[in-house]
């Protein structure tokens, strides 16, 4: 019996969990390098619209500024908290456009509202007022390359090996 843990790439998300994990999460990781070249990261509420990531914070912040010198960003979005569960995960190399627009905001708001409070049309409401401020960017991430990983394969992976060793020897 063979067991080989360290090629995390023979363990990806299905299309269809990766894609139920894009559009399930509440919150995603967003990174991005300074000026001097370290990394930096933060969580983000998250939207997943017509394959891209969508993010919002005030254009005030060092973030904004270092994406407008170097707009690239790695996205992580963990299975932690929802239904696709806490083994899974995927990471996007990205690309990032800073829009400062109002059309893009008259539709990003809304949405991203929605997604958090869409039992409370109320709350929802209330959050857009609060997002409608005059520094607020939305940052549009252009998924790149993107590396998933299934733990749960692993462990149904592992158990089947085990099962298949101990039936040969018993």
């Amino acid at each position: 019996m063979e067991l080989n843990l360290e090629n995390s790439k023979d363990f990806p998300l299905s299309d269809e969990l990766q894609e139920k994990l894009l559009t399930s999460a509440d919150e995603c990781v967003m990174s991005w390098s300074t000026s001097d070249g370290w990394p930096m990261a933060i969580n983000h509420i998250f939207l997943w619209h017509e394959g891209r990531i969508w993010t919002s914070t005030s254009g005030l912040k060092a973030r904004v500024k270092a994406l407008r010198k170097r707009p690239v960003s790695c996205i992580v979005i963990s299975g932690m908290g929802n239904e696709v569960g806490h083994e899974r995960s995927v990471s996007i190399k990205t690309r990032v456009k800073i829009h400062d627009d109002q059309a893009t905001k008259d539709w990003f708001y809304p949405a991203i509202a929605a997604k958090e409070n869409p039992d409370n049309p109320d709350m929802a409401q209330a959050f857009v007022n609060l997002l409608d401020s005059p520094n607020r960017v939305i940052l549009e991430h252009e998924p790149i390359k993107t590396i998933s990983y299934d733990g749960i394969a692993v462990r149904d992976d592992l158990i089947a090996k085990i099962t298949l060793a101990a039936a040969k020897n018993p």
